[in-house]
């Protein structure tokens, strides 16, 4: 069966498509519930969709999914898990329709669909089936049948197999919620959820072997320790090995609503995991011969400057945990570390992600400071391998960087520091790290590189003579990057831009004296035609957004958002996020010469959706090679009937004057261009002459080529104005007399 999105319309982003599933139901429940009838939701609609794949390649034994439903039934085992769900006809529609179709008493059936999952499925028992949807408050359902009904559509828009979205989609979807919800009640949402890419870093660098017992204290959704067993699987896919012992994943969380987030990515990831509920801190829950089990490999994000902790806590510990010293009150960063480092093996290594003050606060400061005296401790004893100093705005509940700190029971003899503040990119909400970042990190701490001005190794007496402060940036600063412009260089390329502007002028008036007077007339000259822009068009290609990381099959391609358009006119996608895509895909979609891209989504408070690029020859044949997002679209419009830059100049002229505003949708914050609305309403004159066309193209090229050169004139006088403020203001330029 083939693999469709829901109801067929474009793939949103994974943000901007959880936030409309919950405006679905705003009003219906207090901000807290949202996420209680969203995500269990979520999560059924992935059993669903990985039931659908398992059911799909057994049918390709069996021919038909009617026989592969009839197999599984009698052996449960075949699949990960058993929905028992029956779609009217298997053959056509998916397990999810059964929800998507009811109809009647939505509330009731929907819970007691949940409570048969948790019924065959008996690892979910008391995870998903604890939601009542059809629960109500003083006699008033809390969420009416009707807004469920809305709700289950939102979330069919998106395909939610194992190979469809991220591994982490359950604890991405829960903390983008907590986020927005904490926004809207103005309370700080408390938990972390440690962005897919950082996880990838920690994973890899664990570098972890089969078989391996991998501990997250502080798991939330589950999205560290998963992406180990993923990074494995990865290894042993290059390495050709299809028999291999898996890793053991083990966890504890605070929080029942994220266990059972944790409890739930376990289960639809097929992967050995035993995840306790429960406080770590006060009650471990993991023991070997009643002591604190040893683990191989441990990652965690812990809260950041944890306050509820104090020093009874860490003085009445029974598992000797605490011997580097007690933690202040009100921030239990170094006692996370103690207990992570209690629990590792002889040979064990961690990775912990704190806030970015933890391998400084106390340091070159006269009074006493707990955290530095712990901090001592672990250096002067070798355990603290390597530092890295993470870009800003990576986590959801705030803009501080963090750092991520490895521990090694194997005594280090220096100390790897890597200031990787600048391996971003932006983006919204949030900034991200792209693959190429990922793995010269990676590389750089697993091969101990130093870097100038990225990567430093010290040794214990270089730590001490600056009192124990571990800060990448301390030691690894980073200067703002200052061209070094030569103002007589610079003051030759300004005479030259000029030259070149004054030519492209001259140029200009000489078109502009062709064009001949005004001619008044509310009839087309003869020899023009006006039609729709519809009529024109010979097809239209929606986007793809792909993949963050590589994977087999897929090739890389740089990606046009709408915020990269100014500078794709310009002929530079150095902005464009570099993603991952299926070769076929890429070759079915990749822009030609000529066409055209526009902005379905997006635009800002004073910016009209609807804006446009053209494909010039260059950018048709840059390599990577490019590829548009799913906010935005291509058409291709039939270049016999006419010159597809006349089509770009006429559509540009409807932007400048508003048009494209008339065909707006604001349905959340997000703009929306109606874009089968204005092809069918808006008309375009044009004349039949392709020699005409083309005239009138050229006159306005240059028109544009002129508004270019004046940018980079402009440019060029700041770069010069800069100097001189550089150069005058600190003396590095000698006055002459006269």
């Amino acid at each position: 069966m083939a693999k469709q999105n829901g109801n067929g319309e474009k793939v949103k982003s994974m943000e901007s498509w959880i936030w409309d599933a919950a405006c679905s139901i705003r009003g219906a429940a207090d901000a807290a519930k949202y996420k209680d009838y969203i995500l269990p939701l979520i999560f059924v609609k992935r059993l669903s969709d990985v039931f659908d794949d398992e059911i799909d390649r057994i049918a390709e034994k069996v021919k038909t999914r009617t026989k592969a439903l009839q197999l599984v039934e009698r052996d449960k085992s075949l699949v990960r898990f058993y929905m028992p769900l029956r779609p009217k006809d298997p053959e056509k529609e998916t397990t999810w329709d059964v929800i998507r179709t009811l109809s009647d008493k939505i509330g009731q059936q929907l819970t007691d669909i949940l409570r048969s999952v948790a019924k065959e499925n008996t690892s979910l028992q008391g995870i998903i089936d604890r939601i009542d949807f059809n629960a109500t408050t003083h006699g008033q359902r809390d969420i009416d049948d009707d807004r469920l009904s809305k709700l289950i559509e939102k979330i069919a828009e998106k395909r939610l197999g194992l190979k469809d979205v991220e591994p982490d989609i359950i604890g991405r979807s829960y903390e983008y919620l907590i986020r927005k919800f904490a926004e809207g009640s103005g309370q700080s949402a408390g938990e972390f959820y440690t962005p897919a890419e950082v996880g990838f870093i920690m994973a890899k660098i664990m570098d972890a072997e089969p078989g391996m017992e991998i501990y997250d204290p502080a798991c939330g959704s589950g999205g560290l320790l998963i992406k180990c067993e993923l990074v494995l699987e990865e290894k042993m896919r290059h390495k050709s090995k299809e028999k291999y012992a898996p890793l053991k994943l083990f966890g504890q969380e605070f929080t029942p609503a994220t266990w059972a987030m944790s409890k739930m990515n376990m289960v639809i990831h097929d992967m050995e995991g035993e995840i306790e509920i429960g406080d770590t801190m006060n009650h471990p829950k993991f023991f070997h011969a009643k002591k604190l089990k040893k683990f191989d490999r441990i990652v965690a994000n812990p809260m950041w400057n944890q306050p509820d902790f104090n020093e009874q806590v860490y003085s009445n510990d029974k598992y000797d945990r605490f011997g580097f010293g007690i933690p202040p009150n009100g921030n239990a960063d170094w006692g996370w570390m103690q207990h992570i480092f209690a629990s590792l093996s002889d040979n064990g290594k961690a990775a912990i992600v704190l806030d970015t003050n933890a391998v400084s606060r106390g340091s070159n400061v006269k009074t006493e400071n707990r955290e530095k005296d712990i901090r001592k401790e672990f250096l002067d004893k070798g355990f603290i391998d390597a530092v890295i100093l993470l870009p800003e705005n990576l986590f959801y509940n705030t803009g501080a960087p963090g750092i991520i700190v490895f521990l090694t029971k194997k005594k280090a003899s220096d100390i790897l520091l890597v200031n990787a503040s600048k391996e971003f990119v932006k983006g919204s909400p949030k900034n991200y790290i792209p693959q190429e970042s990922i793995q010269r990190i990676v590389e750089t701490i697993q091969e101990r590189k130093e870097i100038e001005g990225y990567s430093a190794l010290l040794n214990i007496e270089a730590i001490q003579d600056i009192d124990y402060d571990l800060s990448p940036q301390r030691h690894i600063p980073i200067d703002p990057e200052i061209p070094d412009w030569n103002l007589e260089s610079l003051s030759q390329e300004i005479i030259d831009t000029k030259a070149e502007l004054e030519r492209i002028n001259k140029k200009s008036k000489s078109n502009l004296a062709k064009i001949g007077k005004i001619i008044k007339s509310d009839k087309l000259p003869k020899g023009w035609v006006t039609c729709s822009f519809k009529s024109l068009l010979k097809e239209d290609i929606s986007g793809d957004w792909g993949k963050e990381f590589p994977e087999p099959n897929l090739v890389m391609a740089a990606i046009i958002r709408g915020t990269d358009f100014p500078n794709i006119r310009l002929g530079k996608i150095s902005s464009c996020p570099y993603r991952y895509i299926r070769e076929t895909a890429l070759n079915n979609k990749r822009p030609k010469e000529g066409d055209i891209i526009t902005e379905i989504s997006g635009g800002g408070k004073y910016q009209n959706t609807g804006r446009i690029i053209f494909i010039t020859k260059e950018l048709a044949e840059t390599n990577p090679p490019l590829l548009f997002s799913n906010f935005t679209k291509l058409m291709r419009f039939d270049s016999d009937k006419i010159l597809p830059k006349y089509v770009y100049y006429y559509w540009e002229y409807l932007y400048l004057i508003g048009r494209t505003a008339r065909y707006e949708k604001q349905p959340t914050n997000i703009k929306n261009f109606k874009l089968d609305d204005f092809l069918t309403s808006e008309m375009i004159n044009y004349p039949k002459s392709k020699e005409q066309q083309e005239e009138i193209c050229k006159i306005l090229d240059v028109v544009i080529q002129e508004q270019l050169i004046i940018k980079d004139l402009s440019n060029e006088l700041i770069s010069m104005q800069f100097t001189l403020f550089r150069d005058l203001l600190n003396g590095q330029r000698v006055m002459t007399n006269g």
